[in-house]
């Protein structure tokens, strides 16, 4: 027997049907009939841009929790509709394409558009019933505490400062200690992670996982991250340049507090800026390290970032100061940076350049027994991101739990 399909929330959650044909909006009534946590608020026959702007005054007055569009009667008005609903609603609520086009290209360009759901025509009524009450599961999920883990971000105050080796080498550490440890490369363009891990990339990568955000649960997310032998599992940046173009802030964090409750450790390698996606990073993560070196463009750089996250709020008390490639030959010392920042640093990091150029170059992470002075400062850095943790469970845990924002870096309420 099928089992029963319901799950039960607070408000029904509001529908809202965009240029559906008779037919489909017919499956949609008759799929929704059973399900008593929705309510079709809405039906319209226009898409965003057209002359009549009922459609916007009705999203920006009552923020519907689910749209259902058609994708058919015009293309690329449609796509527009639904990167306008992404770029000024919350990433919580769900877009459910409905097209009779069944080929990838089509399906993936609404997947990366910010479509959640794809339902080919003719509508069937139990597909239509099964994306539904996925996504009240996925709603009741949001509402039961779980473990959180451990959020590191590395931003390097410059290009060239080493910020992507040290992220990998403190999480390949994790990892090779038993820690469910997932790395992300956030650059938005040409991020380096898979050529120092040796690994080949592939078609998806951290925003496309943030584009199917509304989908996202452990079996999902195995889809899209690439594992290394240590145990370490990443998300790369994107392959092809310009692919991140979409990606809102708002749905940034709210990925990474859903990767949170599925890893011990997640490491982040933050993209270049303090634009919106670097602050939904600072905004989830527990810790910051910013990374320079001791030259005098670097420490510049460090001085204006620490202001910078000053002027934000940023609690200092999470902010760690790296040294990173400190040589004899270097320009500037530690006692110069430290009295400029008028804060201590808490770490310095020696120059190996033939230990890292060969790790680079063969795509293998210098092993964590190695008695290199590299390693040893890496080993301190993983111990005080470890210390006192207990190991947790191999399995990952998919459920996603909002919280307020912690200092409205993005004025985002969740």
């Amino acid at each position: 027997m099928r089992e029963q399909q319901t799950v039960t929330t607070g408000q029904p959650m509001q529908v809202i049907c965009i240029h559906l044909d008779d037919a489909s909006e017919g499956v949609l009534r008759r799929s929704m009939s059973g399900l008593k946590e929705f309510d079709l608020a809405a039906t319209f026959h226009q898409y965003f841009g057209e002359k009549d702007a009922t459609l916007v005054r009705f999203i920006r007055d009552h923020r519907p929790d689910v749209c259902v569009i058609d994708l058919d009667r015009e293309r690329e008005m449609s796509m527009e509709t639904v990167e306008y609903f992404r770029r000024t609603t919350p990433a919580s609520m769900a877009i459910f394409a409905v097209s009779s086009s069944v080929d990838s290209e089509s399906i993936i360009a609404a997947m990366r558009c910010g479509c959640t759901e794809y339902l080919t025509k003719p509508l069937q009524e139990e597909r239509v019933k099964d994306a539904l009450v996925q996504l009240v599961k996925k709603r009741k999920q949001t509402e039961t505490p779980a473990a959180q883990g451990k959020l590191i971000a590395f931003k390097g105050v410059k290009g060239g400062v080493g910020t992507t080796t040290l992220a990998i080498q403190l999480a390949h550490s994790l990892a090779k200690r038993e820690h469910r440890t997932l790395l992300i490369d956030a650059h938005t363009d040409l991020g380096d992670a898979t050529l120092h891990l040796g690994l080949e990339h592939h078609n998806y990568g951290f925003y496309e996982l943030v584009h199917n955000l509304q989908r996202l649960d452990a079996e999902l997310l195995q889809g899209f991250v690439l594992k290394h032998s240590s145990g370490l599992d990443l998300l790369p940046s994107p392959e092809m340049l310009g692919s991140s173009s979409r990606v809102t802030g708002d749905s940034v964090l709210l990925t990474l507090k859903a990767l949170t409750r599925m890893y011990d450790y997640v490491f982040v390698d933050c993209m270049p800026g303090m634009g919106d996606l670097t602050l939904a990073v600072l905004e989830a993560s527990d810790e910051l390290n910013l990374v320079s070196s001791a030259d005098l463009p670097s420490a510049r750089n460090l001085a204006r970032y620490s202001e910078y996250l000053t002027r934000l709020d940023y609690p200092s008390s999470k902010t760690r100061v790296l040294i990173n490639r400190r040589s004899k030959n270097s320009s500037i010392s530690v006692d110069q940076i430290e009295k400029v920042l008028g804060r201590k640093v808490s770490a310095v990091v020696p120059h190996c350049e033939g230990e890292l150029t060969e790790a680079i170059s063969t795509g293998i992470p210098i092993p964590v027994r190695s008695r290199s002075d590299l390693m040893q400062i890496i080993s301190k850095l993983a111990d005080s991101i470890d210390g006192g943790n207990e190991k947790k469970s191999s399995q990952p845990d998919s459920s996603v739990v909002p919280s307020k924002s912690r200092f409205g870096l993005l004025r985002i309420t969740s």
